[in-house]
Protein backbone atom coordinates (compact mmCIF):
# COMPACT_ATOMS: atom_id res chain seq x y z
CA UNK A 1 0.00 0.00 0.00
CA UNK A 2 2.76 2.19 0.22
CA UNK A 3 4.54 1.82 -2.56
CA UNK A 4 1.08 2.23 -4.41
CA UNK A 5 0.80 5.82 -2.42
CA UNK A 6 4.27 6.99 -2.73
CA UNK A 7 3.84 6.04 -6.90
CA UNK A 8 0.59 7.91 -7.01
CA UNK A 9 2.19 10.85 -5.74
CA UNK A 10 4.64 11.17 -8.15
CA UNK A 11 2.29 10.59 -10.82
CA UNK A 12 0.53 13.62 -9.60
CA UNK A 13 3.63 15.48 -8.88
CA UNK A 14 2.84 16.56 -5.53
CA UNK A 15 6.06 15.00 -3.90
CA UNK A 16 7.11 18.60 -3.76
CA UNK A 17 4.35 19.34 -1.50
CA UNK A 18 4.53 15.94 0.77
CA UNK A 19 8.13 17.90 1.23
CA UNK A 20 7.24 21.14 2.03
CA UNK A 21 4.69 19.03 4.51
CA UNK A 22 7.96 17.31 6.26
CA UNK A 23 10.12 20.61 6.23
CA UNK A 24 7.02 22.32 8.17
CA UNK A 25 6.94 20.04 10.99
CA UNK A 26 7.19 21.82 14.18
CA UNK A 27 10.99 19.75 16.13
CA UNK A 28 11.65 19.57 19.56
CA UNK A 29 15.43 19.55 20.66
CA UNK A 30 16.77 16.53 19.28
CA UNK A 31 13.81 15.49 17.60
CA UNK A 32 12.02 13.87 20.47
CA UNK A 33 8.63 14.71 19.34
CA UNK A 34 9.15 12.50 16.19
CA UNK A 35 9.25 8.95 15.88
CA UNK A 36 12.34 6.64 16.04
CA UNK A 37 11.84 5.53 12.78
CA UNK A 38 11.93 8.89 11.19
CA UNK A 39 14.10 10.60 13.83
CA UNK A 40 16.74 7.50 12.25
CA UNK A 41 16.64 8.09 8.60
CA UNK A 42 16.48 11.87 9.03
CA UNK A 43 19.68 11.64 11.38
CA UNK A 44 21.81 9.61 8.41
CA UNK A 45 20.78 11.83 5.72
CA UNK A 46 21.84 14.79 7.95
CA UNK A 47 25.18 13.29 8.18
CA UNK A 48 25.90 12.30 4.40
CA UNK A 49 25.32 16.35 4.00
CA UNK A 50 27.68 17.24 6.60
CA UNK A 51 30.28 14.30 5.38
CA UNK A 52 31.95 14.09 8.61
CA UNK A 53 35.41 12.89 9.92
CA UNK A 54 34.25 10.21 12.26
CA UNK A 55 30.70 8.46 12.01
CA UNK A 56 29.23 6.64 14.86
CA UNK A 57 25.60 4.69 14.51
CA UNK A 58 24.67 3.31 17.98
CA UNK A 59 21.88 0.53 16.97
CA UNK A 60 20.36 2.34 14.13
CA UNK A 61 17.93 0.80 12.00
CA UNK A 62 16.97 -1.75 14.46
CA UNK A 63 13.70 -2.52 13.56
CA UNK A 64 14.29 -2.80 10.10
CA UNK A 65 15.55 -6.35 8.83
CA UNK A 66 19.45 -7.37 8.35
CA UNK A 67 19.28 -7.02 4.83
CA UNK A 68 18.28 -3.44 4.92
CA UNK A 69 20.71 -2.60 7.67
CA UNK A 70 23.70 -4.38 5.56
CA UNK A 71 22.47 -2.43 2.49
CA UNK A 72 23.07 0.53 4.63
CA UNK A 73 26.38 0.44 5.44
CA UNK A 74 27.10 -0.26 1.75
CA UNK A 75 25.59 2.71 1.13
CA UNK A 76 27.13 4.95 3.45
CA UNK A 77 30.19 3.70 2.25
CA UNK A 78 29.63 4.47 -1.21
CA UNK A 79 28.74 8.11 0.06
CA UNK A 80 31.44 8.48 2.60
CA UNK A 81 34.29 7.22 1.68
CA UNK A 82 36.55 9.37 3.80
CA UNK A 83 34.47 9.36 6.80
CA UNK A 84 35.58 6.36 9.62
CA UNK A 85 32.32 4.98 10.44
CA UNK A 86 32.01 2.78 13.48
CA UNK A 87 28.23 0.50 13.83
CA UNK A 88 27.32 -0.21 17.87
CA UNK A 89 24.97 -3.23 18.47
CA UNK A 90 24.85 -6.13 20.64
CA UNK A 91 26.01 -8.34 17.98
CA UNK A 92 26.17 -8.51 14.20
CA UNK A 93 24.85 -10.86 11.66
CA UNK A 94 27.63 -10.33 9.31
CA UNK A 95 30.63 -8.88 10.03
CA UNK A 96 32.87 -9.50 6.71
CA UNK A 97 32.28 -6.07 5.37
CA UNK A 98 34.04 -4.41 8.41
CA UNK A 99 37.64 -3.69 8.53
CA UNK A 100 38.04 -3.71 12.14
CA UNK A 101 36.11 -5.37 14.96
CA UNK A 102 36.02 -5.12 18.94
CA UNK A 103 34.03 -6.71 21.39
CA UNK A 104 33.28 -4.93 24.55
CA UNK A 105 32.95 -7.17 28.08
CA UNK A 106 32.57 -6.04 31.00
CA UNK A 107 33.30 -2.22 30.57
CA UNK A 108 36.76 -3.17 28.53
CA UNK A 109 37.96 -3.87 24.93
CA UNK A 110 38.90 -7.87 25.01
CA UNK A 111 39.40 -8.46 21.64
CA UNK A 112 40.64 -6.94 18.30
CA UNK A 113 39.90 -7.69 14.96
CA UNK A 114 42.54 -7.54 12.26
CA UNK A 115 42.33 -5.19 9.59
CA UNK A 116 41.26 -6.16 6.24
CA UNK A 117 42.42 -4.13 3.69
CA UNK A 118 39.85 -5.12 0.31
CA UNK A 119 43.18 -6.48 -1.41
CA UNK A 120 43.58 -8.81 0.97
CA UNK A 121 39.42 -9.57 1.42
CA UNK A 122 40.00 -12.95 -0.23
CA UNK A 123 43.15 -14.10 1.17
CA UNK A 124 42.28 -13.49 4.54
CA UNK A 125 38.68 -14.96 4.64
CA UNK A 126 40.44 -18.16 3.64
CA UNK A 127 42.88 -17.88 6.37
CA UNK A 128 40.28 -17.16 8.44
CA UNK A 129 38.66 -19.95 7.56
CA UNK A 130 41.39 -22.49 8.17
CA UNK A 131 42.18 -21.19 11.23
CA UNK A 132 38.67 -21.35 12.70
CA UNK A 133 38.59 -25.29 11.72
CA UNK A 134 42.12 -25.52 13.61
CA UNK A 135 40.32 -24.37 16.70
CA UNK A 136 36.95 -26.14 16.07
CA UNK A 137 38.91 -29.20 15.94
CA UNK A 138 40.04 -28.44 19.19
CA UNK A 139 38.48 -30.48 22.58
CA UNK A 140 39.24 -27.40 24.46
CA UNK A 141 37.61 -24.89 22.28
CA UNK A 142 34.93 -27.19 20.37
CA UNK A 143 32.54 -25.73 22.69
CA UNK A 144 32.69 -22.22 22.28
CA UNK A 145 30.16 -19.69 20.32
CA UNK A 146 30.64 -18.64 16.32
CA UNK A 147 31.36 -14.87 17.53
CA UNK A 148 33.90 -16.19 20.11
CA UNK A 149 35.63 -18.28 18.15
CA UNK A 150 36.10 -15.97 15.29
CA UNK A 151 37.39 -13.17 17.47
CA UNK A 152 40.02 -15.84 19.03
CA UNK A 153 40.93 -16.79 15.57
CA UNK A 154 41.29 -13.49 14.68
CA UNK A 155 43.57 -12.69 17.26
CA UNK A 156 45.69 -16.35 16.46
CA UNK A 157 48.86 -15.87 14.39
CA UNK A 158 50.58 -19.22 12.47
CA UNK A 159 54.08 -20.36 13.70
CA UNK A 160 56.29 -22.40 11.64
CA UNK A 161 59.57 -24.40 13.05
CA UNK A 162 61.61 -26.63 11.68
CA UNK A 163 63.19 -30.33 13.10
CA UNK A 164 64.85 -29.60 16.04
CA UNK A 165 64.39 -25.45 16.50
CA UNK A 166 62.94 -24.83 19.82
CA UNK A 167 59.41 -22.81 20.15
CA UNK A 168 60.56 -21.59 23.65
CA UNK A 169 62.91 -22.88 26.32
CA UNK A 170 62.57 -23.40 30.15
CA UNK A 171 62.79 -20.28 32.14
CA UNK A 172 61.38 -17.74 29.05
CA UNK A 173 58.68 -15.51 30.50
CA UNK A 174 54.64 -16.81 28.68
CA UNK A 175 54.33 -13.53 26.54
CA UNK A 176 54.55 -15.82 23.39
CA UNK A 177 51.55 -17.40 24.00
CA UNK A 178 49.95 -20.94 23.85
CA UNK A 179 50.82 -22.80 20.51
CA UNK A 180 48.10 -25.03 19.11
CA UNK A 181 49.46 -27.74 17.34
CA UNK A 182 47.87 -28.11 13.32
CA UNK A 183 50.64 -30.43 11.88
CA UNK A 184 53.97 -31.96 13.01
CA UNK A 185 54.58 -33.32 16.50
CA UNK A 186 56.48 -31.70 19.18
CA UNK A 187 58.46 -32.81 21.88
CA UNK A 188 58.31 -31.05 25.62
CA UNK A 189 61.97 -31.39 27.42
CA UNK A 190 63.05 -31.01 30.71
CA UNK A 191 66.82 -29.85 30.48
CA UNK A 192 69.21 -32.08 32.23
CA UNK A 193 72.00 -30.66 34.50
CA UNK A 194 75.53 -29.78 32.96
CA UNK A 195 76.45 -31.55 29.56
CA UNK A 196 73.22 -34.12 30.53
CA UNK A 197 70.79 -35.32 28.13
CA UNK A 198 67.46 -33.37 28.16
CA UNK A 199 64.57 -36.25 29.73
CA UNK A 200 61.67 -36.49 27.48
CA UNK A 201 58.81 -35.94 29.08
CA UNK A 202 56.16 -36.22 26.84
CA UNK A 203 54.83 -35.43 22.73
CA UNK A 204 52.34 -33.42 21.51
CA UNK A 205 50.60 -33.44 17.80
CA UNK A 206 48.39 -32.16 16.00
CA UNK A 207 45.18 -30.27 17.99
CA UNK A 208 47.32 -30.08 21.34
CA UNK A 209 47.43 -27.26 23.11
CA UNK A 210 51.11 -26.47 24.37
CA UNK A 211 52.24 -23.74 26.87
CA UNK A 212 48.83 -22.77 28.66
CA UNK A 213 49.27 -23.36 31.98
CA UNK A 214 52.44 -20.70 31.94
CA UNK A 215 49.87 -18.41 30.71
CA UNK A 216 47.01 -19.36 33.81
CA UNK A 217 50.22 -19.14 36.38
CA UNK A 218 51.24 -15.99 34.56
CA UNK A 219 55.01 -17.66 35.12
CA UNK A 220 58.27 -18.91 33.46
CA UNK A 221 58.06 -21.82 30.83
CA UNK A 222 58.76 -25.17 32.90
CA UNK A 223 60.00 -27.08 30.01
CA UNK A 224 61.15 -26.52 26.75
CA UNK A 225 59.51 -27.28 23.75
CA UNK A 226 61.21 -28.38 20.41
CA UNK A 227 59.77 -29.51 16.76
CA UNK A 228 60.10 -32.82 16.56
CA UNK A 229 59.60 -32.99 12.90
CA UNK A 230 58.96 -29.79 10.75
CA UNK A 231 55.76 -27.96 12.83
CA UNK A 232 53.09 -25.98 11.89
CA UNK A 233 50.97 -24.18 15.05
CA UNK A 234 48.26 -21.28 15.70
CA UNK A 235 49.92 -19.39 18.53
CA UNK A 236 47.12 -17.48 20.83
CA UNK A 237 48.28 -14.76 22.33
CA UNK A 238 48.07 -14.55 26.58
CA UNK A 239 44.97 -11.73 25.98
CA UNK A 240 42.88 -13.40 24.15
CA UNK A 241 43.26 -17.15 25.27
CA UNK A 242 42.66 -15.47 28.90
CA UNK A 243 39.60 -13.61 27.89
CA UNK A 244 38.05 -16.63 26.35
CA UNK A 245 38.94 -18.93 30.21
CA UNK A 246 37.34 -15.98 32.04
CA UNK A 247 34.36 -15.36 30.07
CA UNK A 248 33.00 -18.78 29.10
CA UNK A 249 32.87 -21.51 32.04
CA UNK A 250 32.82 -24.38 29.76
CA UNK A 251 35.70 -23.74 28.56
CA UNK A 252 37.51 -22.84 31.80
CA UNK A 253 36.31 -25.98 32.99
CA UNK A 254 37.68 -27.97 29.93
CA UNK A 255 41.57 -26.33 31.11
CA UNK A 256 40.66 -27.37 34.57
CA UNK A 257 40.05 -30.68 33.81
CA UNK A 258 43.17 -30.92 31.65
CA UNK A 259 45.50 -29.20 34.55
CA UNK A 260 44.77 -32.17 36.68
CA UNK A 261 45.75 -34.26 34.13
CA UNK A 262 48.96 -32.46 34.54
CA UNK A 263 49.09 -33.39 37.96
CA UNK A 264 48.03 -37.22 38.01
Amino acid sequence: MRRVAVDALYEAELEGLVLDLIFDIPLTLGGTNLPALLTETLAISRATIKRPDVLILDDVLNSFDAPIRADLHTRLRGLLPQTTIICLQPSFDEVSGFDAQFVLQQGRISTIGSDVTPQEDDTVSADLARKLRALEQTDLFSGLERKQLRLLAFSARWYTAKAGEYVFHKDDGPSSGAFLITEGTAELLLPGPGDDDDLLVTTSGPGKLVGELGLIRNEPRALDMRAATDLTCLRIGADAFLDVVGHDARTAYKLLQAVAGYIS
